[in-house]
């Protein structure tokens, strides 16, 4: 920025104790130190009133960087049709979802995925339950419950396709859908619904279902973007750490 209104420097902990960490030879102590207690603070230069953005000097190699991203980057393509997670929100979060078949004619952009409130049992009573064809893959049927936190708990969010939807005498929509596995299969594995089972939920209110965001898909994942690490100041590193 042109005109900072804070700046990085080392944290103290009051002004009469100095980090001597700061004074010390780097390597050879870091090899020794058990823990490294330097963090670095945010400081207002000047007063900022609320709601006033932060500005922060990146340096010279950053807005260097940043004139040459301005002046070669070439959009990517299809970039017309990109929207991102923010702005699909402001427009879809409480409209009716559409069903795998309405997506057909009407998809969801690429980097959009349905997802689900709801939490797997594995051993339960069920509606009904048939095999499948001759690879022994298991439909399983299960109606849609509202349990402990189940809006809190990120492990009961999974992506899910919507089969149907259907409205109720009072108006509201109920979907069924077809759910699948959490992305992060290894932190819950009580969670995971076998490769050889198909599991449909029924009854599902549209407060249950969402829309999440593709992995690696944002528009910071986007390869054209621009990437640059924020600068440190040359004058905050003691003589000690340079050139080691």
């Amino acid at each position: 920025s042109k005109l900072p209104n804070a700046e990085i420097r080392w944290f103290k902990k009051n002004d009469k104790v100095k980090d001597d960490m700061l004074e010390r030879e780097l390597i050879a102590d870091l090899n020794e130190s058990k823990k490294v207690d330097v963090m670095i603070e945010y400081v207002a230069t000047k007063d900022i009133q609320p709601g006033e953005e932060i500005f922060l000097d990146y340096g010279k190699e950053w807005e260097h960087a940043w004139e040459d991203h301005e002046e070669h980057w070439i959009p990517e393509e299809d970039a017309a049709k990109y929207i991102t997670y923010s702005s699909f929100m402001s427009i879809n979060s409480d409209k009716p979802v559409r069903t795998k078949n309405e997506q057909e004619e009407s998809p969801y952009p690429d980097n959009i995925l349905t997802a689900c409130f709801y939490e797997y049992f594995p051993h339960k009573g069920y509606i009904d339950t048939y095999d499948v064809g001759k690879d022994g893959t298991t439909t399983v049927w299960d109606e849609w419950q509202e349990t402990d936190y189940l809006f809190y708990a990120h492990q009961y969010l999974r992506p899910c396709s919507i089969l149907t939807r259907e409205v109720q005498p009072n108006g509201d929509d109920v979907y069924s859908a077809l759910m699948m596995n959490l992305l992060d299969t290894i932190s819950y594995p009580e969670k995971v619904i076998p490769d050889k089972e198909h599991r449909i939920v029924s009854g599902i209110p549209r407060k249950a279902i969402t829309f999440v965001e593709m992995p690696y898909r944002s528009d910071q994942h986007l390869i054209s973007v621009f990437r640059h690490p924020i600068g440190i100041p040359d004058s905050m590193f003691p003589p000690s750490w340079k050139n080691t």
